[in-house]
């Protein structure tokens, strides 16, 4: 069986090449693992930070076609609004998350109401308040 033969001139010649080359490359592998792994704590860390000064609301489209689509924004928007006239009462995210886990069938009810007024009849499953 023949042996196989390099393809590329720098894989053929890269160990022929100086040591301080080596060692350049060798520390910008380093540097870069560095800089990465720096850069994915920093997002870690400010990412726990905000997610205990805002609430998340994600609304679930049936289908991933237009009208749907369009439905979907108008259940958000619709949420919000309700979830707004809590929002006046309160000055800290857990007092507020707190009224609106209290009253989530406002909420429910709201999305329901949104879906029915145009012209849908899917059923709204689920709020959850984090």
């Amino acid at each position: 069986m023949e042996k196989l033969k390099c393809t590329s001139k720098y894989i053929e010649e890269f160990p022929k090449m100086n040591k301080s080359f080596h060692k350049i490359f060798l520390i910008s592998l380093v540097f870069l693992f560095v800089t990465i792994t720096t850069l994915a704590i920093y997002s870690n860390n400010i990412q726990g930070n905000i997610s205990d000064k805002i609430i998340r609301l994600h609304i679930i489209a049936n289908s991933n076609t237009y009208a749907d689509q369009s439905l979907k924004l108008k259940v958000r928007d619709r949420v919000l609004k309700e979830g707004k006239l809590f929002s006046d009462k309160f000055s800290d995210v857990s007092s507020f998350r707190q009224a609106l886990s209290d009253n989530l069938s406002a909420l429910v009810n709201a999305a329901q109401d949104e879906i029915t007024k145009n012209g849908y009849n899917y059923p709204f499953s689920n709020i959850c308040i984090k």
